[in-house]
């Protein structure tokens, strides 16, 4: 598949499209426009951040 995209969308299963609007919007721009090239940057901003023992909170860098 030569012009394929991919996108992983961490700490989710594979409900993702219940569960993430990203997923969601991805999904209906390609079933949209299948042959169009799909913006994901949606994606990176769906990391959870963690929580330290000191109470504060950090994003998971990549």
């Amino acid at each position: 598949m030569p012009n394929s995209q991919s996108f992983l969308f961490p700490e989710t299963g594979h409900g993702a499209l219940v569960f993430s609007q990203c997923a969601r919007d991805i999904g209906e721009a390609f079933l949209e426009n299948p042959g169009a090239g799909i913006d994901g940057t949606c994606v990176s901003d769906l990391r959870l951040p963690y929580l330290m023992p000191d109470g504060s909170m950090h994003s998971v860098e990549n």
